[in-house]
């Protein structure tokens, strides 16, 4: 059964194993009382995290990718000549070296 996420207008965040038909279900936060909005959220195609924390490699690569736009964004704080080294570790994260 799928696991989607909520979250309510104060930002707390929750998720609720539910079936797909109940997705949309109305829900209530149980912190403070408001509406639950659904969010999206990623396809886990790999459940696997292994017993000494290692996870998988579909995990790994969206925490990559992540890390990766998150450097994008923050790059455009940056004079432009002063870019290389986080260019260069957006480019290693995306696995774009020697590109």
């Amino acid at each position: 059964m799928p696991m989607y996420d909520y979250e309510c207008g104060q930002g707390h965040t929750v998720s609720h194993i539910r079936d797909m038909d109940a997705r949309d279900t109305p829900a209530v936060c149980a912190q403070c009382g408001e509406p639950l909005v659904r969010l999206m959220s990623r396809v886990n195609l790999n459940l696997t995290t292994y017993l000494d924390g290692r996870r998988g490699a579909v995990d790994q690569s969206f925490d990559r990718m992540r890390r990766a736009a998150k450097l994008e964004v923050s790059r455009q704080n940056i004079p432009p000549a002063q870019r290389g080294e986080i260019n260069k570790e957006i480019k290693a994260l995306k696995g774009e070296v020697g590109k």
